[in-house]
């Protein structure tokens, strides 16, 4: 089991500082709009990602995109990838028989990206292949907030659950159980996680080790005295 503590990626060695982040930033957001030419970003143009377009977009975009390619590179790392090696050497993003837990999720941006950049995986990925991923939104928000995930194609879901719940450990067990099933590996992301809500994404992790990553990217953490 695998632990990443990071949302975003750095793999320019040349990039510092600023310019670095902007650079980052950059690639992930030309990566998504490229994507299939155009047609993730053509999905997200669509009414019912309304809620999401109020958002700062260029900002949550590129920040999703590092928690997704963080995944991917989680995963290549559990197939027994090099340390310090990079999933993929050409800026491309994919995953395969993914099951992704998005955590305090908001309104689900990450994993409607994820959805939105593997739409195919209905059919195939061109050479009879699915990618088989599920992507999981878990908030407290009600599900008519986010339409996204009402509309969409049957690779993502969104619940309404309180984290802080402790029947929802059970909940998510059974998920789990039922996503291994159909050959998926689960993840666990937390994007901009303040407080306990970190914690909590930990103890999502220890309790339940059907879930073999996590991706954590913190807002703040709690306290200590």
């Amino acid at each position: 089991r695998l632990q990443n503590v990071n949302g975003v990626l750095l793999d320019s060695k040349e990039k510092s500082g600023k310019n670095r982040k902007k650079y980052i930033a950059r690639k992930y957001l030309d990566q998504f709009v490229s994507h299939a030419n155009g047609k993730a970003y053509e999905k997200l143009c669509g009414i019912e990602y309304h809620a999401v377009q109020n958002m700062r977009l260029r900002k949550e975009i590129s920040e999703s995109m590092g928690v997704l390619s963080a995944v991917q590179q989680c995963c290549y790392d559990l197939k027994g990838g090099k340390d310090g090696g990079n999933a993929k050497e050409e800026d491309t993003f994919h995953l395969e028989n993914v099951f992704l837990i998005d955590l305090c999720s908001g309104r689900g941006l990450t994993t409607a990206l994820g959805g939105a950049l593997h739409d195919d995986d209905d059919n195939d990925d061109g050479n009879g292949n699915s990618s088989n991923n599920f992507f999981l939104s878990i908030d407290r928000m009600l599900p008519h907030t986010v339409p996204h995930f009402l509309q969409d194609g049957e690779n993502r879901k969104y619940l309404s659950r309180d984290v802080m719940s402790e029947t929802l450990f059970a909940e998510l067990q059974e998920i789990v159980s039922e996503q291994l099933d159909l050959g998926r590996t689960p993840i666990l992301v937390g994007m901009h996680l303040c407080g306990v809500l970190s914690e909590r994404a930990v103890e999502f992790f220890e309790r339940i080790p059907s879930i073999k990553g996590i991706v954590l990217s913190p807002c703040c953490l709690p306290k200590r005295h």
